[in-house]
C-alpha cells in the first residue's frame, strides 16, 4: 500500500476482509512491518492462489470500511500480448 495512504488510515494491526466480484471474500491479517509498512500476512497466500494471481497482475484496493478493514479488490490480469513493462521492484515469494 502506498505510504501516503497507509500512514493515516492503515496504522494498526488486525483483520481485514477482501472481496472481489461475485461476493467472494477472504479474511487476511494486517501487520505493520519493521519498515513501518502496512502488509497483509495470514490469509494473503490463499487470496493469491484462489485468484490465480501471477507476476504482473495488478490489484486495486478500495477501502470501503476502516473499522474493521473492508477492501473491494479489482484484479487486472497482465495480458499475454501486452507491451506494458512488468514491475521491476521487489519480488515476494509465498
Amino acid at each position: 500500500m502506498p505510504a501516503e495512504f497507509a500512514k493515516p488510515y492503515l496504522h494498526k494491526e488486525g483483520t481485514a476482509t477482501l472481496f472481489v466480484e461475485h461476493g467472494r471474500t477472504w479474511k487476511v491479517q494486517t501487520k505493520v512491518n519493521s519498515h513501518e509498512q502496512f502488509v497483509f500476512s495470514s490469509g494473503w497466500r490463499k487470496f493469491l492462489l484462489d485468484n490465480k494471481l501471477k507476476l504482473g497482475d495488478v490489484c486495486a484496493f478500495e477501502m470501503l470500511v476502516s473499522e474493521p478493514f473492508l477492501f473491494k479488490v479489482t484484479i487486472y490480469p497482465l495480458e499475454e500480448n501486452s507491451n506494458t513493462p512488468l514491475f521491476k521492484g521487489i519480488h515476494y515469494y509465498y
